[in-house]
Protein backbone atom coordinates (compact mmCIF):
# COMPACT_ATOMS: atom_id res chain seq x y z
CA UNK A 1 0.00 0.00 0.00
CA UNK A 2 1.49 3.28 -1.10
CA UNK A 3 2.05 5.82 1.64
CA UNK A 4 0.58 8.87 -0.05
CA UNK A 5 0.87 11.13 3.03
CA UNK A 6 4.59 10.41 3.30
CA UNK A 7 5.10 11.18 -0.38
CA UNK A 8 3.07 14.40 -0.15
CA UNK A 9 4.94 15.54 2.97
CA UNK A 10 8.30 15.06 1.26
CA UNK A 11 7.15 16.81 -1.91
CA UNK A 12 5.71 19.72 0.09
CA UNK A 13 9.21 20.34 1.43
CA UNK A 14 10.64 20.21 -2.08
CA UNK A 15 12.83 17.24 -1.23
CA UNK A 16 13.83 14.40 -3.52
CA UNK A 17 13.75 10.82 -2.28
CA UNK A 18 17.54 10.96 -2.20
CA UNK A 19 17.55 14.09 0.01
CA UNK A 20 14.98 12.62 2.41
CA UNK A 21 16.88 9.34 2.56
CA UNK A 22 20.08 11.22 3.43
CA UNK A 23 18.22 13.16 6.15
CA UNK A 24 17.17 9.90 7.84
CA UNK A 25 20.48 8.16 7.18
CA UNK A 26 19.10 5.53 4.80
CA UNK A 27 19.76 4.54 1.19
CA UNK A 28 17.46 6.07 -1.42
CA UNK A 29 16.28 2.60 -2.42
CA UNK A 30 15.31 1.86 1.20
CA UNK A 31 13.42 5.14 1.50
CA UNK A 32 11.67 4.46 -1.83
CA UNK A 33 10.47 1.15 -0.36
CA UNK A 34 9.08 3.03 2.66
CA UNK A 35 7.05 5.29 0.36
CA UNK A 36 5.88 2.36 -1.73
CA UNK A 37 4.77 0.49 1.40
CA UNK A 38 7.11 -2.40 0.62
CA UNK A 39 9.09 -1.95 3.83
CA UNK A 40 8.12 -0.67 7.26
CA UNK A 41 10.54 1.76 8.82
CA UNK A 42 11.48 1.31 12.48
CA UNK A 43 9.77 3.65 14.93
CA UNK A 44 12.91 5.78 15.26
CA UNK A 45 12.74 6.48 11.52
CA UNK A 46 9.03 7.38 11.72
CA UNK A 47 9.90 9.83 14.50
CA UNK A 48 12.67 11.40 12.39
CA UNK A 49 10.31 11.69 9.42
CA UNK A 50 7.74 13.33 11.67
CA UNK A 51 10.27 15.88 12.94
CA UNK A 52 11.51 16.64 9.42
CA UNK A 53 8.05 17.04 7.88
CA UNK A 54 6.32 18.56 10.89
CA UNK A 55 3.50 16.05 10.53
CA UNK A 56 2.35 13.49 13.12
CA UNK A 57 3.53 9.90 12.71
CA UNK A 58 -0.10 8.72 12.48
CA UNK A 59 -0.62 10.90 9.43
CA UNK A 60 2.57 9.73 7.74
CA UNK A 61 1.76 6.09 8.44
CA UNK A 62 -1.73 6.58 7.06
CA UNK A 63 -3.83 5.91 10.13
CA UNK A 64 -5.09 9.45 10.69
CA UNK A 65 -8.53 8.31 9.58
CA UNK A 66 -8.91 5.99 12.58
CA UNK A 67 -11.69 7.35 14.75
CA UNK A 68 -11.36 7.96 18.47
CA UNK A 69 -14.31 5.58 18.99
CA UNK A 70 -12.42 2.79 17.22
CA UNK A 71 -9.38 3.41 19.42
CA UNK A 72 -11.48 3.36 22.62
CA UNK A 73 -13.22 0.16 21.51
CA UNK A 74 -9.89 -1.49 20.68
CA UNK A 75 -8.40 -0.41 24.01
CA UNK A 76 -11.40 -1.73 25.93
CA UNK A 77 -11.19 -5.08 24.12
CA UNK A 78 -7.46 -5.32 24.87
CA UNK A 79 -7.97 -4.60 28.57
CA UNK A 80 -10.48 -7.44 28.89
CA UNK A 81 -8.72 -10.19 26.99
CA UNK A 82 -6.09 -12.63 28.11
CA UNK A 83 -2.85 -13.70 26.43
CA UNK A 84 -4.61 -15.93 23.89
CA UNK A 85 -7.33 -13.39 23.10
CA UNK A 86 -9.80 -15.07 25.43
CA UNK A 87 -11.48 -13.46 28.41
CA UNK A 88 -9.48 -12.74 31.55
CA UNK A 89 -10.57 -14.67 34.64
CA UNK A 90 -10.42 -12.09 37.41
CA UNK A 91 -10.35 -14.90 40.02
CA UNK A 92 -6.90 -16.06 38.92
CA UNK A 93 -3.73 -14.79 40.54
CA UNK A 94 -0.84 -13.39 38.52
CA UNK A 95 1.10 -16.68 38.71
CA UNK A 96 -1.84 -18.61 37.24
CA UNK A 97 -2.27 -16.21 34.34
CA UNK A 98 1.42 -15.92 33.56
CA UNK A 99 1.24 -12.18 34.21
CA UNK A 100 3.64 -10.77 36.75
CA UNK A 101 2.64 -7.81 38.89
CA UNK A 102 4.40 -4.54 38.09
Amino acid sequence: MRRTALIQARQALGLSQEAMAAAINRARSTYACYEAGLRNPPMQVWLKLSRITGRPVEELVGVSDVSEEHIRTSDAHFEHTGPGGGPVDSNLSGSETGVRPA
